[in-house]
């Protein structure tokens, strides 16, 4: 079985997406979001963030994360509206190692049907810099 940040690194060489030095990439099972030029905010503060989701699904996104106020959880929130419905995501990852994490994922289509989703997550900062989707 990979480990999330051999498939972070592994879909960032294969697939285009807004990554440069100083980029979060979070991996949610196997895709990954880009939040460009971010950082994870101090204990106890908040911060709104903006990228790109990639992969099967790509995307702009929008959304907030959180670092707790013992320092030892970063927690984001995210949406993604695209063709095939609308997506919001909840990731909370350990802090300051951002593996062993997870995610729940809740997809809309069109108001007639909801999904939802969970699965292992990881973060790490992105390698290169590659094109938007």
């Amino acid at each position: 079985m990979k480990s999330p940040i051999a498939i972070v690194l592994a879909a960032a060489l294969l697939f285009p997406v807004a990554a440069r030095a100083g980029d979060l990439c979070v991996d949610i099972d196997g895709e990954f979001v880009v939040l460009q030029g971010y950082k994870p905010p101090k204990p106890g503060k908040c911060k709104p963030f903006k990228g790109a989701y990639a992969v099967n699904t790509p995307g702009a996104i929008d959304g907030s994360a959180c670092t707790s106020s013992a320092g030892n959880t970063f927690r984001l929130a995210y949406t993604l509206l695209v063709a095939s419905g609308n997506y919001s995501a909840y990731v909370n990852l350990p802090y300051p190692s951002l593996t062993g994490g997870s995610f729940t994922m809740i997809r809309a289509v069109n108001g007639n049907s909801v999904s939802t989703f969970s699965g292992a997550s990881s973060a790490i900062e992105c390698p290169t810099k590659y094109p938007i989707p």
